[in-house]
């Protein structure tokens, strides 16, 4: 459920750190999509899971992976097969299946850097009952299911006998240069992925079920890009447990997920209300917290209601995002997200796209400045809104699945954070030159 575009990814493998705990793997946040691309993912993204269900039927090892943001996913390493076959895929907490592309895909999988061997594998064996089947907004992926090891951190972690799936057809997936996706969402999701429509087991299950002192628990971390650049070292994951503690400040404000709607399948939590200025102006809604969402989406209504408290708040043609004047972006208000009492604010400076970047997003008015809040249709979903990226880069994220319930804390925002200074853009640039800035 992650969109995709014809923009090659470079991963840059930068640190890597052993101890008898945990492997720390810093990897590079490449940039940031164009204003253009944003907002088609965002539609593309919201649209994927409406349709979906009409459509188909801690222990002291704590180990933690790092991920990247290239364009708009995260990215982490991993490995398949003995011996390992490595492979690079996004890290989606919407949709619950790991695949990869199958040998056989070739050309199929335009751009796919790998691709998995099975005859290579001395463990490796098909599951011939079912068929990979899974549907990610604009793209698809179509092949085999089968089950092998699956290492992590270059073999310093394994699974053994996990299921996923081999693709021997897709669809946009594999175009920007990643090997598949590693969905990170609920059990239950996977039914979507597969044609028998049975559960996967996930890595967090296979992890509790091979391992003791481990629970169904993993963290995430975004970390804003700092002022005056474009892009920058920046995410972190934790599996089996809760995060280190200097991620976040403060305490985990925890929210119980949702059991009542379509959207329990997903990380799926009630908003009590959005708050402008603390003053509520909508009421009673619910969200799914999604690391493969770039922006803010909601729904029309809620962005109505929001940006008609905002004096001068309108579409923007050029871009289809919600604009406010440049000149007023010191008076706006803080928008508040209330879940089970609690609120998670956001500042205008979380909020709006920072002027520098207007060009670099490709927006055509340099006296509007661009909200990451992101409106559109949102009927018949089950849901109200998507907690992307740009709020995620704002709170680290837990996802609890023995206590059913989402932990939000405040990122710490830590100082260690390794950036590339913005340059200047030709605005008549293409966006696939614009991808090809080094990281130095």
């Amino acid at each position: 459920m992650v969109q995709f575009f014809n923009i090659a990814i470079s991963i840059y493998l930068l640190v890597c750190t052993v101890s008898s705990k945990t492997i720390n793997v810093d990897i590079a946040r490449k940039q940031h999509p164009t204003v253009k691309q944003a907002s088609e993912s965002a539609h593309d993204r919201a649209t994927s899971i409406r349709i979906k269900g009409s459509r188909l039927a801690a222990g002291d090892a704590l180990p933690t992976f790092s991920l990247l943001n290239a364009q708009f996913s995260y990215y982490m390493p991993i490995s398949l097969g003995t011996p390992m076959q490595n492979f690079s895929v996004v890290v989606d907490t919407g949709s619950s299946v790991l695949w990869v592309p199958d040998q056989t895909c070739g050309n199929v999988c335009v751009r796919a850097p790998d691709s998995f061997k099975s005859e290579k594998s001395s463990t490796f064996k098909q599951d011939k009952s079912t068929n990979l089947q899974a549907y990610y907004g604009s793209g698809s992926a179509h092949g085999i299911m089968g089950v092998d090891t699956l290492s992590l951190n270059g073999g310093a972690f394994k699974i053994q006998k996990q299921e996923f799936g081999l693709a021997t057809t897709q669809s946009q997936v594999t175009n920007n240069g990643v090997d598949g996706i590693f969905g990170f969402g609920p059990d239950p999701l996977s039914i979507y992925s597969n044609t028998r429509r049975s559960t996967i087991k996930s890595l967090l299950t296979n992890l509790i079920e091979q391992n003791k002192g481990y629970s169904y628990v993993f963290g995430v971390k975004f970390e804003p890009v700092p002022s005056g650049y474009y892009s920058s070292m920046n995410g972190k994951m934790a599996i089996g447990g809760l995060p280190d503690p200097k991620w976040y400040q403060g305490d985990i404000q925890w929210i119980p997920r949702i059991k009542t709607s379509r959207a329990a399948e997903f990380w799926g939590v009630g908003v009590d209300s959005i708050n402008v200025n603390d003053k509520p102006v909508i009421k009673r809604l619910s969200a799914i917290v999604d690391t493969g969402t770039t922006l803010i989406i909601v729904s029309n209504e809620i962005a109505d209601a929001v940006y008609g408290s905002i004096p001068d708040a309108k579409i923007d043609p050029s871009s289809d995002l919600w604009s406010i004047p440049c000149s007023a972006v010191g008076t706006l208000p803080n928008i508040s997200f209330v879940m089970d009492g609690k609120n998670f604010n956001l500042t205008p400076s979380q909020y709006i796209l920072p002027k520098y970047l207007n060009t670099y997003w490709g927006a055509r008015n340099p006296d509007l400045c661009l909200s990451f809040i992101y409106s559109t249709d949102m009927s018949y979903s089950g849901y109200d809104i998507l907690l992307g990226q740009k709020f995620l880069e704002n709170y680290v994220s837990i996802y609890d699945g023995d206590k059913d319930r989402i932990g939000l804390a405040l990122n710490a925002q830590l100082s260690k954070t390794q950036s590339t200074k913005a340059k200047p853009t030709d605005s008549s640039s293409n966006s696939k030159k614009k991808g090809q800035h080094k990281l130095v």
